[in-house]
């Protein structure tokens, strides 16, 4: 059940990090062809080119969630529980 709810998680959040990337390419597309140049949208375009630094965000958030998992793993006991057929 633990397997479960650790996959379910990382799913998930691939699937909001994939969504907002996505969006905020499209976004970008959009207002580029629209030739908008306001403040919310010059906020975008600057997000946008820095794509690298929320990639290492992203990583550095799985990492995060990897190590809580396997510490609370450990404090509860999970590793050492023996399975039967």
């Amino acid at each position: 059940m633990r397997k479960i709810h650790c996959n379910l998680l990382i799913i998930f959040i691939s699937a909001v990090v994939a969504l907002a990337i996505g969006g905020i390419e499209a976004l970008g597309l959009v207002g580029g062809q629209l030739g908008l140049r306001k403040w919310l949208w010059r906020k975008l375009y600057a997000f946008k080119d820095n794509f690298g630094t929320i990639g290492y965000v992203t990583v550095g958030v799985f990492a995060l969630i990897w190590t809580a998992a396997a510490v609370t793993d450990r404090i509860r006991g999970c590793d050492r529980l023996e399975l039967k057929n």
